[in-house]
């Protein structure tokens, strides 16, 4: 099988393979406390997701098939506020241009120029600047798992300035954000993987994942950092130490984990900010939310935040 180099800006916007998401997530500060907010857009080519086929309401009616989730947390008051679309269609103008751009609902993603995005939903205004070039998952942005594959890439450090809505009010916000892309060639239904991102309060990035099917045996597993310089670094030596866990709806979540990478002499502490936040998709079921981190390299402790995502 042959695997491109990613291209940018070609690489931005929409694919033909089986499943596609754009996923933006950050902290904002603003004058009545620090919040965090996610959004994310999923697309999946019925044509080729099989078990996605048995939905009648799909079948026949278009190829591409689209959803939806957001949120917002108050991390003073432990507010939440979450939107789940089950199906949302983007404008005719969607993906047509050379630099991402979609929209659908109450929804805008517009980028200009390359790596700069203004996102808007039901929650948030926000323009976010790229501060770091992107730093491409598992060295070179591929992930392979016989005969399957994902391509992925992540901006770890955007600059944010915008507002939130709360409470009827728009609240003038500034604060970091991270922005993922990945598409792949299978979505299998029961995959599973728990994922982490990192930003460390020394201007260190990095991600963190392990994924498998409930018929393998082993977990792929690796991290990618992005230093103050830019330079990237794998690693695939990483040992998981769930410590707590929650049960929601009949899934089991671990919302506090030590994790180990040996190779770094690293050992980061994370754990969630807010338990229940479990995102219902009917036919998928995850856990996605704010964390927060403790790093330990060298026996120094560095502070950071990041998101931790589980599919059970």
């Amino acid at each position: 099988m042959h695997f491109h180099t990613i291209h940018y800006p070609k690489d931005e916007i929409k694919h033909r393979d089986t499943a596609e998401w754009w996923y933006f997530n950050g902290f904002l500060q603003s004058k009545i406390g620090q919040f965090a907010y996610m959004h994310t857009l999923f697309r999946i080519d019925l044509r080729n997701a099989e078990y996605l086929k048995l939905l009648p309401l799909h079948k026949k009616i278009f190829n591409d098939f689209y959803f939806a989730h957001s949120m917002l947390l108050n991390l003073k008051t432990n507010e939440l506020k979450t939107e789940i679309k089950y199906h949302v269609t983007p404008t005719k103008e969607s993906f047509k241009q050379d630099l991402l751009f979609f929209e659908y609902d109450n929804c805008e993603l517009l980028e200009k120029p390359i790596f700069n995005y203004f996102l808007k939903n039901s929650f948030v205004e926000l323009n976010l600047h790229n501060k770091k070039k992107p730093l491409l998952e598992n060295k070179k942005g591929i992930i392979k798992n016989n005969k399957y594959y994902t391509y992925y890439y992540s901006l770890t450090n955007l600059h944010t300035v915008g507002a939130i809505k709360w409470k009827n009010k728009l609240i003038k916000v500034k604060g970091k954000s991270w922005h993922d892309h990945q598409w792949m060639n299978n979505m299998q239904p029961d995959v599973k993987w728990d994922w982490f991102s990192v930003q460390l309060n020394n201007n260190e990035e990095m991600v963190v994942n392990r994924m498998k099917s409930s018929n393998e045996n082993n977990w792929i597993i690796y991290a990618t950092m992005i230093d103050k310089k830019q330079k990237q670094k794998t690693t695939h030596n990483i040992i998981f130490k769930p410590q707590k866990t929650i049960k929601l709806k009949r899934m089991e979540y671990p919302i506090y984990w030590i994790i180990e990478l040996p190779d770094w002499k690293i050992k980061l502490d994370i754990k969630a900010m807010h338990k229940s936040q479990q995102m219902d998709y009917k036919l998928l079921k995850y856990w996605e939310g704010p964390t927060k981190i403790i790093c330990t390299q060298n026996k120094k402790k560095i502070k950071g935040l990041g998101f931790l995502e589980m599919v059970h």
